[in-house]
């Protein structure tokens, strides 16, 4: 399921909250958000791009679009992602309120599964989209759309979609459950090496599975996207991650971090006795039993700094593990022990 989704159900809000829980984080990467062609040759005009900038220069090129608009009287325009309660809504709100852009009043958001993302796109019936891929590349490649930030841009540790489990079950079920862990991280692993990833794109573009060109998939797993009609493209290492830098790990200070956008877009109240329910979504504590004695690299702390701009250390059962820098957008830390006060500093918020 989708990251937030477990947060959600344990905290009470959207259309199902079930309980459940997520003991193992199957990967991150691979989101990104596209626009169409039309508004994005009408962001350079008016901005005066020319293609290479990145992603907060790209969100600014928007609001100037958006305030033209708003003064002429055009209709808001429409932008699409997966589910609000998904880590595509929180990126997309966050690049766009990072940009200037109110989320709630400035722009419309809707709902609309990845894969008819691009045709929508191509029928005018939405401005633009975040998804995961291949539905970005797709549009691009197309002719009708052009990627102006990914998941890399907004917040490179994301966590992006998890297992989710359900406490009966899982009460139930326990030795099935530790062993779904170990296959999982057994397959992550694979997945993450790059000698693999033919076989893995073949997989992948069955039908039965994405469906989809091989090729574009073996692209998009080596980090190479056609991020515009006209011929350029990106090269993102690891832009889709199945393991490494502790992408399995359902980390608690990543959940909280999920809350807090909850709280910053109205979804859901600030409440410290929630917090208990916020760790009862995210539980490494099972991830380290079922993975203790088979792997070395599990972390010992649940929680660290999200967002730093410095590769970070963490100590883990078997020594240490060494993570790459993963700053957010605005250059903002994440603390997970002061949600209200990291909730506050956004100029932007519901």
């Amino acid at each position: 399921m989708l990251s937030p989704m477990p947060v959600a159900a344990q905290i009470g809000v959207g259309s199902n909250p079930t309980p459940c829980f997520t003991p193992f984080a199957l990967g991150g990467g691979g989101n990104a958000i596209t626009l169409s062609v039309t508004l994005y040759r009408e962001m350079q005009q008016l901005a005066g791009l020319n293609g290479t900038e990145g992603a907060l220069a790209n969100a600014r090129a928007l609001q100037a679009v958006i305030a033209r608009r708003n003064r002429d009287g055009a209709r808001p325009l429409i932008l699409a992602m997966t589910y609000p309660f998904s880590s595509h809504n929180y990126e997309l709100r966050f690049w766009l309120a990072a940009g200037g852009i109110n989320p709630d009043r400035d722009v419309t958001l809707i709902v609309t599964p990845p894969p008819m993302t691009a045709n929508a796109l191509a029928s005018g019936t939405i401005d633009g989209f975040c998804v995961n891929a291949p539905w970005n590349v797709i549009a691009v490649e197309s002719g009708v759309g052009r990627i102006v930030a990914t998941k890399a841009d907004i917040w490179p540790a994301a966590p992006e979609k998890v297992l989710g489990v359900s406490p009966a079950w899982a009460g139930a079920n326990d030795e099935t459950l530790m062993r779904l862990i170990v296959a999982l991280d057994m397959a992550a692993r694979w997945c993450d090496v790059p000698g693999n990833h033919a076989d893995l794109a073949d997989m992948l573009a069955d039908p039965a599975c994405i469906g989809g060109e091989p090729e574009m998939i073996r692209r998009l797993l080596r980090g190479e996207l056609s991020v515009d009609p006209a011929g350029q493209a990106r090269r993102i290492d690891s832009y889709v991650t199945y393991h490494s830098g502790g992408a399995n790990f359902p980390w608690l200070s990543q959940a909280r971090w999920i809350y807090s956008q909850m709280i910053r877009w109205g979804q859901a109240k600030w409440d410290p006795a929630r917090l208990n329910n916020v760790a009862a979504a995210y539980r490494p504590d099972i991830y380290g039993a079922a993975l203790s004695g088979r792997v070395q690299d599990i972390p010992v702390a649940a929680s660290k700094p999200e967002g730093t701009a410095t590769p970070t250390v963490v100590a883990t059962n078997g020594g240490s593990l060494k993570l790459a820098s993963q700053p957010f957008l605005d250059g903002r830390m994440f603390d997970p022990e002061d949600l209200p006060g990291y909730v506050r500093g956004f100029p932007i918020r519901s």
